[in-house]
């Protein structure tokens, strides 16, 4: 039986078993080249250096398969499948499930690479130092990426989608959404950091403390911002622009509009502090209450501000400039002019106060009841004040000097002088009651009817009164004395002269009655036709008589005795004595009587005859006597009056001649 076969060089061919199989073939240098087992089957194939190449199982199944360095190569499984392959330095490369899938892939080093699920697909890679480096779903799609420290990395959703990543200490660094957008980012510590919507934008950014942070909206654009505790920083429109400020609170701290101009700021407490137009230009700004402390129009001036109460304070022009000002109460307090200066100041009623002019000086003030109090001019001075039913009070010049004062019922009561001085005072009638000089000084007094009742001088001494009926009565001089009297139709009635005694008397149709020496004595009295009738001595004794027609009648001496007596035209018709005895008689062409001729004279009655003495003569001559007194204005010739009875009744009836009888003739 064969045991061994060489070749012609006699190296070993082939050696067998003693049953004649196979056992081992050697190739030309002798090296062994397969191995077979007892039953023929392969047990090992070599190379040529011998080293293994092949190793196979007893039912002929590739066992495992060698590198020419000797390494393993491949192992297989029973039934052929290959179980695993290794790298050239004898790690292993790859391991294989039995249905020949690759389950493992190895490093270089030995360190698994990835493993495969059964149907092939990828289930875990690894790194170089073993650490699982991505997991992967049975569809294939990456479940879960780690770091090299075997910290997850990311997670993803069985579509791919990155689901989850993380940091290196392993907290989560982000979270996605099924479809890739990333869902939540974390910090370090593992606090959120940012959340996104399914479309990417920025949802929420959060602090490191896990305070929110931001709040997005749709867009991306900012729709909330927070503080570290929490609070509310700052809500945004959808087109991000601010919609909100909040203080550190919570409290609302600003609004603004779509533009992303401020609409309204607001205090601590959360009351509003101002609100604002569209333009970004302050409308208007509020109280700690609530209450509206200014507004504003749209050019940032001023229009209205307010107290306390919320009652309008004061309003402004568009110029900035004050308007109108109120009370507490909403009552209106001042207006004003365009140029700021104050038009209208009211009282608490809102009654008006005072107006003013442009150039801010008083121009009127008013009473409580609204009626006006006083008016003023251009320069301040006061023009007129008013009573309190609204009639004229006083009335001023210009320079302040009163110029017209009235009565209740606004009948002018005074009027004054530039320097002050009253010129005129009026009843309440209306009529003039006195006029003034322009150093105060009465100058005219009027009746109640308004004629004029009295005129005065500069030296306040009375010049002239005068009647009701406007007619001169009275006029004096500058002492005061009584100058000239007038009856009612304003004919002259009497003159003075300076001290006071009567100068001259009138009729009332103005023709001189008498006239009066210095010392009162009568001078001269005339008779109704202006002509001359009596004159007196100094001593008031007669000086003359005369006629109507003004031919001397009778002159007398100093004693009173008849001196001469006259006919009616002018020629001498007797002469007397001292001692009223006729001396001569004159017919009418001027020649003389016998001087021895008994005859009656004209003023000594002598009785011719003792006979006729009797009680009949002494009443005659008692009557003649009287008629002497009562008229002084002429004379008659009186031996015809002691020719009857009757003739003092004759002699009473002429009223125009003249009796100068003394008591001691009468006595005879």
């Amino acid at each position: 039986m064969v045991l061994t076969t060489y070749r012609r060089d006699g190296a070993v061919l082939t050696t067998y078993r003693r049953d004649g199989a196979v056992l081992t073939t050697y190739g030309r240098d002798g090296a062994v080249l397969t191995t077979y087992r007892r039953d023929g089957a392969v047990r090992t194939t070599y190379r040529r250096d011998g080293v293994v190449l092949t190793m196979y199982r007893r039912d002929g199944a590739v066992l495992t398969t060698y590198r020419r360095d000797g390494m393993v190569l491949t192992t297989y499984r029973r039934d052929g499948t290959v179980l695993t392959t290794y790298h050239r330095d004898g790690a292993v490369l790859t391991t294989h499930r039995r249905d020949g899938a690759v389950l493992t892939t190895h490093r270089r080093d030995g360190a698994v690479l990835t493993t495969y699920r059964r149907d092939g697909a990828v289930r875990t890679t690894y790194r170089r130092d073993g650490a699982v480096r991505t997991t992967y779903r049975r569809d294939g799609a990456v479940r879960t990426t780690y770091r090299r420290d075997g910290v997850v990395l990311t997670t993803y959703p069985r579509d791919g989608v990155v689901l989850t990543t993380y940091r290196r200490d392993g907290t989560v660094l982000a979270t996605y959404r099924r479809d890739g957008a990333v869902l939540t980012t974390y910090r370090r510590y593992g606090a959120v950091l940012t959340t996104y919507r399914q479309d990417g934008a920025v949802l929420t950014t959060y602090r490191r403390d896990g305070a929110v942070l931001t709040t997005y909206s749709w867009d991306g654009e900012v729709l909330t911002t927070y503080r570290r505790d929490g609070v509310v920083l700052t809500t945004n429109r959808r087109d991000g622009v601010v919609l909100t400020t909040y203080r550190q609170d919570g409290v609302v701290l600003t609004t603004y509009r779509r533009d992303g101009v401020v609409l309204t700021t607001y205090r601590r407490d959360g009351v509003v502090l101002t609100t604002n137009r569209r333009d970004g230009v302050v409308l208007a700004t509020y109280r700690r209450d609530g209450v509206v402390q200014t507004t504003y129009r749209r050019d940032g001036v001023v229009l209205t501000t307010y107290p306390r109460d919320g009652v309008v304070l004061t309003t402004y022009r568009r110029d900035g400039v004050v308007q109108t000002t109120y009370r507490r109460d909403g009552v209106v307090l001042t207006t004003y002019r365009r140029d700021g200066v104050v038009l209208t100041t009211y009282r608490r009623d809102g009654v008006v106060l005072t107006t003013y002019r442009r150039d801010g000086v008083v121009l009127t003030t008013y009473r409580q009841d609204g009626v006006v109090l006083t008016t003023y001019r251009r320069d301040g001075v006061v023009l007129t004040t008013y009573r309190r039913d609204g009639v004229v009070l006083t009335t001023y010049r210009r320079d302040g000097v009163v110029l017209t004062t009235y009565p209740q019922d606004g009948v002018v009561l005074s009027t004054y002088r530039r320097d002050g001085a009253v010129l005129t005072t009026y009843r309440r009638d209306g009529v003039v009651l006195t006029t003034y000089r322009r150093d105060g000084v009465v100058l005219t007094t009027y009746r109640l009817d308004g004629v004029v009742l009295t005129t005065y001088r500069r030296d306040g001494v009375v010049l002239t009164t005068y009647r009701r009926d406007g007619v001169v009565l009275t006029t004096y001089r500058r002492d005061g004395v009584v100058l000239t009297t007038y009856p009612q139709d304003g004919v002259v009635l009497t003159t003075y002269p300076r001290d006071g005694a009567v100068l001259t008397m009138y009729r009332r149709d103005a023709v001189v009655l008498t006239t009066y020496r210095r010392d009162g004595t009568v001078l001269t009295t005339y008779r109704r036709d202006g002509v001359v009738l009596t004159t007196y001595r100094r001593d008031a004794v007669v000086l003359n008589t005369y006629r109507r027609d003004g031919v001397v009648l009778i002159t007398y001496r100093r004693d009173g005795v008849v001196l001469t007596t006259y006919h009616r035209d002018g020629v001498v018709l007797t002469t007397y004595h001292r001692d009223g005895v006729v001396l001569t008689t004159y017919h009418r062409d001027g020649v003389s009587t016998d001087e021895g001729q008994e005859t009656y004279n004209w003023t000594n009655i002598t009785i011719g005859k003792p006979s006729v003495a009797s009680e009949e003569v002494l009443r005659v001559c008692k009557a003649l006597y009287k008629c002497a007194i009562l008229l002084s204005n002429g004379g008659c010739e009186w031996a015809a009056l002691l020719l009857g009875p009757k003739s003092p009744k004759r002699c009473m009836k002429s009223k125009t001649q003249h009796l100068d009888i003394k008591q001691e003739h009468l006595n005879v």
